[in-house]
């Protein structure tokens, strides 16, 4: 065996070793990337006299792994940023980890959340002017406008829009960020009012002590007791339901095609999906509303396992015809797990 085949063989039995880890059993102590983000992140809170600190942790959600807990000064951390070695099994599964900017953008807005709380800025009338009211329910779904000129843009053009707590978090963030001109940028908007708020009361409060540091964790990593391989569905067949998988493979029956003996011209349907699954991802992400690409990958690795399960394939020339198809039928799930269309 050559030096190079005994490395990846290593490097294999080093993957499943992780996979069959439970999360609890995982180091739980951030390092990296994200250390050194955090790290940033307070030279950024130094830089403008704030006193306050958050409380980060790792969590065990990787759909959504990011959040301040509501009402607390405890920030969930993607527990697979905690050390390089799983942000490597991660972007294997989900093909994207968070970058050092997005990193940034995504403390600066949890940091907004965290000082709403230990300030309790939120009962201030003058807040409330501002921003609005505290205790309005979150929308499971939201009008936005792209174009509106009430809203800070961070994180995206709308998020703002969700919520006062949002409202208020972006708009942090936004003052936060080192290198932003915000009254030039926002000149002539609406949102700077909520700007110079976020100015005004930052230079007040910011060398003070919280009123309020209230902790509590929202699904830590240190209590999931699930293994690498169940949180990343890297078997999802054997988790699906009998009746989910007729769906699928009646679905996906008028895609592709079973194998009945191997030809040259012949595709593995599963091979297909992987190589596309990054472009079917960002476009119906980009244009169905309240969906996210976590939520996409996640089908497209049902639907891949299936076809691996079943021996799909596909004819190499009807690529163009196929991709089609099958992010059109992707784009029915994505809906249906939104609306409950069933």
């Amino acid at each position: 065996m050559t030096a190079k085949r005994v490395v990846k063989s290593l490097k294999e039995i080093r993957k499943y070793e992780l996979l069959n880890t439970r999360v609890c059993d995982l180091p739980h102590k951030i390092e990296g990337t994200l250390r050194d983000c955090i790290l940033a992140h307070y030279r950024e809170l130094d830089a403008r006299k704030i006193r306050f600190r958050p409380r980060f942790y790792l969590g065990a959600d990787i759909e959504d792994g990011w959040g301040c807990v509501d009402g607390t000064i405890c920030i969930e951390v993607p527990f697979y940023l905690g050390n390089p070695e799983l942000t490597a099994l991660h972007r294997e599964y989900y093909a994207e980890v968070e970058g050092e900017e997005e990193i940034m953008k995504i403390l600066r807005h949890e940091t907004g959340h965290a000082v709403n709380y230990a300030y309790r800025l939120h009962e201030r009338e003058d807040w409330r002017g501002i921003f609005g009211d505290f205790s309005k329910r979150y929308p499971k779904r939201y009008r936005t406008k792209p174009w509106s000129k009430k809203h800070v843009q961070h994180l995206d053009l709308v998020y703002a829009q969700r919520h006062p707590d949002d409202d208020w978090a972006e708009s942090f963030a936004v003052w936060l960020t080192p290198g932003i001109n915000w009254r030039r940028r926002y000149k002539g908007w609406d949102a700077i009012e909520k700007l110079i708020y976020v100015d005004i009361i930052m230079k007040q409060i910011g060398g003070t002590a919280p009123t309020a540091r209230r902790v509590a964790y929202d699904a830590p990593a240190r209590k999931e007791r699930r293994t690498l391989a169940e949180m990343y569905d890297v078997e999802p067949v054997a988790a699906l339901s009998e009746e989910e998988m007729e769906d699928y493979i009646k679905d996906l029956g008028q895609i592709f095609m079973r194998r009945v003996r191997r030809r040259d011209y012949h595709v593995p349907a599963a091979d297909f999906l992987g190589r596309y699954r990054e472009a079917i991802v960002s476009g119906v992400a980009r244009w169905i509303m309240h969906s996210n690409k976590n939520s996409v990958r996640k089908i497209i690795r049902r639907l891949k396992s299936v076809c691996r399960h079943y021996g799909l394939v596909m004819i190499r020339s009807e690529g163009v015809v196929k991709l089609a198809e099958v992010t059109a039928l992707v784009t029915w799930y994505v809906i249906n797990d939104i609306y409950d269309l069933d």
